[in-house]
């Protein structure tokens, strides 16, 4: 007889990971929706054949095959949801092609255990620090920022104090925090038999207060990394004056500068700052627009970092990196700013660091204080009392503790998701399949019950395979009235044959004023009109909008001020080169996009003369590399 454990899963992390796992464990459950299909037509066809079903329930054994699904750096299930809530993210033109609900009775129980207050990690962060995601890429499954704030945010990146409000919200709105324990930090986890022993403590003011243990089938980690690294330098533990987050480095200066206006007739204080990655640009930025002198220490050369995070930034989106970056790579100049390449710290003493460059040669730097921002580790593998190693998501050494968010590899809070998905769809995978049955009655019963399914599934097929048969009766009658076929060896017509009849048909329920209607709301979405007018007639049976209307469907958005500004030819054109391009700058050796890309421009240009003569574009209207992506945004 098994033992009868405390819960079924304890998630060890309260930040963006643990909640969204949570979520999915609460009944959240992710719908694919055919009204606003995906883009790929083979994904569209995928998914719509069990649209009925959740993400969480489908057999999406395919994407781990699937050639559009593989990627060098996400993961198979990572990259459908991405491409799902996100689909062509990179051009930001198609909402979610999902719609979620939440069931009851999809719940499992599970205890989410967090040392911090609900948000994890981010409750660590400077809270003026800006997000570097787009604040629709950190939105979690159910409920995203919009919603929370009621409203379409004006701007692209937000605070790390709005999201971790908007992460309280998100616990509070879908019921999430009766299984949420924050202020508990866990000490062990160890293997008992057939369940795991999770032992914490609970902390009041940073004090302890309550020790407890829980035992459980399953034990996701999904802490992430929030211990700072440190520069493992003689004279460092000794060092006072040093910070490794820009929260501390802010009250630090604060108080540097309160002291330097007291006494003015000391010079202007150095700030030496440690790191060459997001975090120490931030250092970098906030000292100089303070005015202090800055010293960065960077151990990269510069050919290796033209391939870090920071030279992805555009400048669009991210001046504020964009510029610290080019100080780094000395493309420009600040008085106050000193950066010594190829360099590190290799001993501190009495408020100077030795820094030894490629040459050999070791410089004695002094400071008033010294940043250091090289990365973060996880402490999560210190709580058990071997060594395990993960394979993806999962314990290679026992399938009942596994892993998501940083723990696992997804760093973003826009790819952990999907990670978060995985996990989720294997435990109720895992929880359909009994462990064990020993009693003859049960056995009976289940079997009566299998019985019960595999007749209902026959009965469903059985369904399925007539509503085929008729609508293949009906497509082939449609084809023998109205469709011109060749059976000669010809070039034949440039289109298909319009059907003959002109009437519209006495089964389509639509009226002219309910598809004026409906295509409004599906160019609301931001669909095109050839997207409109395939969704019209897959979903709806409208052939044809003009024989019902009496206007095709541009020029109904003419008349409704929502046509697009650019032909929709000319527009795929565009978003073609605007991807080549893109494609370009990862790869710029690859002359055959470099050939493909002038062939593509070439036909705009003609195109963009041809509609200047119709007047379908105005006479200034003009075509440029440097600002195409604004064309389609």
């Amino acid at each position: 007889m098994h033992p009868h454990p405390d819960t079924e899963v304890v998630i060890i992390g309260n930040g963006p990971a643990g909640l969204c796992l949570s979520a999915f464990l609460s009944g959240v459950s992710p719908f694919y929706s055919p009204m606003t299909p995906h883009p790929d037509p083979l994904l569209h066809q995928r998914l719509s054949e069990n649209a009925a079903e959740s993400l969480l329930d489908q057999d999406l054994s395919w994407a781990y095959g699937w050639d559009e699904m593989g990627s060098s750096t996400l993961r198979p299930m990572t990259s459908l949801y991405d491409t799902l809530v996100r689909p062509e993210a990179d051009l930001g033109q198609l909402g979610s092609c999902l719609h979620w609900e939440q069931n009851s009775s999809k719940c499992v129980d599970h205890i989410v255990l967090g040392e911090t207050a609900i948000g994890g990690s981010w409750n660590t962060y400077d809270k003026k620090m800006i997000a570097v995601s787009f604040h629709n890429w950190l939105d979690l499954p159910g409920f995203s920022i919009s919603d929370s704030l009621r409203g379409k945010l004006l701007i692209p990146r937000i605070s790390a104090m709005l999201y971790t409000r908007y992460m309280e919200k998100y616990a509070q709105h879908l019921g999430l925090k009766k299984s949420i324990r924050s202020q508990t930090k866990v000490i062990s986890v160890k293997k008992e038999g057939s369940l795991w022993r999770v032992k914490a403590v609970t902390t009041k003011c940073g004090v302890k207060w309550q020790t407890f243990s829980l035992t459980t089938r399953r034990v996701v980690m999904a802490c992430g990394k929030t211990k700072q690294r440190t520069l493992q330098v003689e004279g460092e533990g000794d060092e006072k004056h040093i910070v490794y987050d820009m929260k501390t480095l802010r009250k630090k200066v604060t108080k540097l500068l309160a002291h330097k206006s007291v006494s003015t007739s000391e010079k202007i204080p150095t700030i030496v700052v440690v790191g060459d990655g997001i975090s120490s640009a931030d250092m970098v930025g906030f000292c100089l627009s303070q005015g202090l002198k800055v010293i960065h220490i960077i151990k990269r050369n510069e050919k290796q970092l033209r391939s870090t995070v920071m030279s992805r930034l555009s400048a669009g989106h991210y001046a504020e990196y964009h510029s610290i970056y080019r100080l780094m790579t000395g493309r420009e100049s600040h008085p106050l700013y000193e950066r010594k390449i190829n360099a590190q710290v290799t001993k501190l003493a009495e408020g100077k660091a030795f820094v030894s460059v490629k040459d050999g040669v070791e410089n004695e730097i002094g400071y008033s204080l010294l940043g250091v921002c090289i990365g973060r580790i996880s402490e999560g593998m210190g709580l058990f009392d071997r060594k395990y190693t993960f394979n993806d998501y999962t314990s290679d050494e026992d399938e009942t503790l596994m892993c998501v968010g940083s723990f696992a590899g997804d760093h973003f809070v826009r790819y952990l998701v999907g990670g978060c998905l995985d996990v989720a769809r294997t435990i109720h995978k895992s929880l359909k399949t009994p462990i064990s049955i020993k009693d003859s009655d049960q056995m009976d019963l289940n079997g009566l019950m299998n019985i019960i399914v595999l007749i209902s599934e026959m009965l469903r097929i059985f369904i399925l395979a007539l509503k085929m048969v008729k609508e293949q009766n009906e497509d082939l009658y449609v084809n023998q009235q109205a469709m011109g076929r060749m059976h000669n060896p010809g070039k034949g017509m440039a289109k298909s044959a319009l059907p003959y009849r002109r009437s519209i048909p006495t089964w389509l329920k639509m009226s002219s004023e309910d598809v004026v209607e409906h295509i409004c709301r599906l160019a609301k979405k931001g669909l095109r009109p050839s997207q409109i007018g395939v969704l019209l007639r897959d979903s709806h049976g409208v052939a044809q909008v003009r024989r019902i209307t009496g206007n095709k469907i541009v020029r109904i958005l003419k008349a409704k001020g929502m046509a697009p500004e650019i032909p929709e030819d000319l527009y795929h054109l565009v978003k073609k080169a605007v991807s080549i391009r893109k494609h370009l700058e990862r790869c710029r050796k690859d002359r055959d996009s470099k050939y493909r890309l002038i062939l593509v421009e070439s036909r705009i240009h003609r195109l963009a003369r041809y509609y200047k003569t119709s007047k379908a574009l105005p006479p200034s209207w003009r075509y440029e590399s440097s600002t195409a992506s604004t064309l389609i945004g």
